[in-house]
């Protein structure tokens, strides 16, 4: 628990020590030293020996008065290291805790208030350490309550699902229908994934026969690319206004019908496009008047390289494209007529 600008007050205090100590030493060496002269003894000798020559009555005196000085010296030290406050655990107290300051501050920050917030970090810790198993106890039943929660929701949307699953699939059927899949069968599976994701514990799969007496099978193993761009286009047809994707590619999807399926197929693209961005390469001209704009696809080589030309068609450039996919490359005016018809009615249509 450190506290603000301990470590400089403790390190004021460890100086002054640490100058006490030395004195105290010194002084108390000194004490000793000269507790242990014996200038009595000499005196008395002088003394004895001054009554012979009268010249050495200067020593004797010297040697008194050096005894003064020494018993004055002493008495003086001794009141002084009685007065001095010198605690050598206070000492040793105050070097251990710098130590510790020192310790902290190399180890976690040299800032006062960082250090203070990782205390009550680790203090926090500490108290959830004590209650650990407490808490644990009290996460598992969390947990178990969350789980029983989460399985009541993911049941009330899977029979949401189910519900409107029925309905989903008679829509799609007709679709399929309506674009020449007779005898169809359309189906919607479902089945329990193990681990529940943000969208729940269903696994959906729509499954599909496109012949009578073929067995349901999933969309992906549909074989025929025609068939899977029409079956794509019911799909989008029905979820057109339910769906994020911005862009749509169609590709042999007017492979294998002509006529009033071709037609059909047309309007359904047509309806997609209000919501999408539709792009589809077709042969037809019943789905190709249905566009709001023609490209043209052409290709041109020299012998050495082919090239591929993308031309936007302007309107006379389109009714020529459709005459050409109605009669051939014989653009009579009878073709041309009807051309013009088809694309008037299918604005009509839009």
């Amino acid at each position: 628990n450190i506290k603000p600008n301990e470590e400089e007050e403790l390190e004021q205090v460890f100086k002054k020590g640490k100058s006490i100590s030395k004195i105290n030493d010194v002084l108390s060496d000194l004490l000793e030293e000269l507790e242990n002269e014996d200038i009595g003894s000499n005196i008395k000798s002088v003394s004895e020996i001054a009554v012979l020559d009268n010249s050495l009555d200067i020593v004797l005196s010297n040697l008194n008065t050096i005894e003064d000085l020494i018993a004055e010296t002493m008495h003086y030290i001794s009141r002084y290291l009685d007065n001095l406050e010198y605690d050598e655990e206070e000492h040793d107290r105050v070097i251990e805790r710098l130590d510790t300051i020192r310790h902290i501050k190399s180890k976690y920050s040299s800032d006062y208030n960082k250090i203070k917030e990782l205390l009550k970090e680790k203090e926090k810790r500490l108290e959830f350490l004590k209650d650990f198993e407490d808490e644990v106890l009290v996460l598992k039943e969390n947990a178990i309550k969350l789980e029983e929660s989460i399985i009541k929701d993911c049941t009330k949307i899977s029979e949401i699902r189910k519900d409107v699953a029925v309905t989903l699939a008679k829509r799609i059927k007709e679709e399929l229908e309506d674009l020449n899949f007779l005898g169809v069968e359309f189906e919607i599976k479902f089945t329990k994934r193990e681990k529940i994701s943000r969208d729940g514990f269903d696994a959906v799969e729509f499954l599909i026969s496109t012949n009578p007496g073929q067995p349901l099978k999933p969309l992906q193993m549909v074989a025929s690319g025609g068939e899977l761009s029409r079956i794509m286009l019911a799909l989008k047809t029905v979820f057109a206004n339910n769906d994020d994707i911005q862009t749509l590619i169609f590709d042999e999807i007017d492979t294998g019908i002509s006529g009033n399926t071709a037609v059909k197929v047309g309007e359904k693209l047509s309806h997609i496009s209000r919501s999408h961005q539709v792009l589809c390469i077709s042969h037809l001209p019943q789905i190709a008047v249905m566009a709001d704009q023609n490209l043209f696809i052409s290709k041109s080589t020299d012998g050495k390289s082919t090239q591929t030309n993308i031309d936007l068609l302007d309107k006379d450039g389109k009714i020529k494209e459709i005459a050409r996919l109605i009669g051939g490359n014989n653009l009579t005016e009878v073709v041309l007529k009807t051309a013009r018809e088809m694309i008037q009615e299918a604005d009509s249509r839009k």
